[in-house]
């Protein structure tokens, strides 16, 4: 079987499109890069001129993520909106997502990926309104750590596992009862 060519320049960009679709198929943390390359029908020595290893790979998966919430997150007015556009971002993408927060790629092994991911957390704090500069710190942290730590809950099945009403466990009713006084 004759291999693709990908001599256009977009071999990075098709091979993080389809680690994706293969972190769907087996798992994010299942596959090599070999297998990776085999998938795309491509050599895997094509793969590592872009990628040192699979690990460089899935933090551009990570970063993928936290590009796509800033876009989506830019003209959000109320870190309400903000909030839930991160629970429905992970509810379509839930690969990136793992990527994003996987405890086997922390942040502090790319510099990209702490930049991005601050620049993204920067951009939802900035949605906070509150009067004293400590306080919308304060309610970005609560705020964020209820939404992420919900968005984990959501995404896992573990709240379909806990048998609790649908109204309850829906985003948009958890983010309306996450801001009630």
């Amino acid at each position: 079987m004759k291999k693709k060519s990908y001599h256009h320049g977009n071999l990075k960009v098709v091979a993080i499109e389809e680690a994706i679709i293969l972190s769907k198929e087996k798992g994010l943390m299942t596959w090599s890069l070999r297998e990776l390359a085999s998938h795309m029908d491509v050599s895997h020595v094509a793969l590592y001129k872009h990628f040192k290893d699979k690990k460089e790979l899935l933090y551009s998966i990570a970063i993928k993520g936290y590009e796509e919430l800033i876009e989506k997150t830019t003209f959000k007015k109320d870190f309400k909106t903000v909030g839930l556009s991160y629970i429905k971002f992970a509810q379509r993408n839930p690969v990136i997502f793992e990527a994003m927060f996987h405890p086997q790629l922390p942040p502090s092994g790319s510099k990209e990926l702490i930049s991005v991911s601050s620049r993204y957390l920067n951009l939802a704090q900035s949605s906070i309104i509150a009067t004293k500069k400590d306080k919308k710190l304060q309610v970005f942290l609560k705020g964020w750590t209820s939404v992420h730590g919900y968005t984990l809950l959501f995404t896992s099945g573990t709240l379909d596992k806990l048998n609790l009403p649908k109204n309850v466990v829906n985003p948009d009713n958890f983010i309306d009862f996450l801001w009630e006084s």
